[in-house]
């Protein structure tokens, strides 16, 4: 699998991330897709999926233990503010952070859409591949 690398990073080369304050940080969707709902009369409404990348940013800044000083999630992109206290600086806390943020909202994705299909799956059942009529 070829790995994607940026050509100019946005990162202040030779700053450590893993040092106390403020950090502005940007996750975009896959491709730019409007995935998280849309922008109506200038404010944002949140669809399913926008629900669950707040849902796991609160989660995420909880366990994480750090202050989620303002964010705003937008139909393709997330911005948001992480305050680490003086208290906590590890080595690579911003990238295992991000890592594990977009992680765990794929989980989430990826469970909501299994948990669908089978809710749906009897409404589907002529069309289902192991579909055949009973034997008489």
């Amino acid at each position: 699998m070829k790995e994607y690398s940026r050509k100019n990073s946005l990162r202040l080369q030779g700053y450590d991330y893993s040092s106390a304050g403020c950090y502005f940080i940007t996750i975009c969707s896959a491709g730019g897709e409007w995935m998280f709902g849309e922008i109506v009369d200038g404010k944002m409404v949140l669809n399913e999926c926008g629900v669950i990348v707040y849902e796991e940013l609160m989660k995420t800044a909880k366990i994480r233990d750090f202050l989620l000083e303002t964010y705003v999630i937008m139909p393709n992109h997330l911005y948001f503010v992480a305050n680490l206290p003086r208290s906590q600086p590890k080595k690579n806390f911003i990238p295992t952070l991000v890592q594990a943020y977009k992680a765990a909202v794929s989980r989430r994705l990826a469970y909501d859409r299994i948990r669908h299909y089978i809710k749906m799956n009897p409404a589907t059942w002529e069309k289902d591949r192991f579909y055949c009529k009973p034997v008489s």
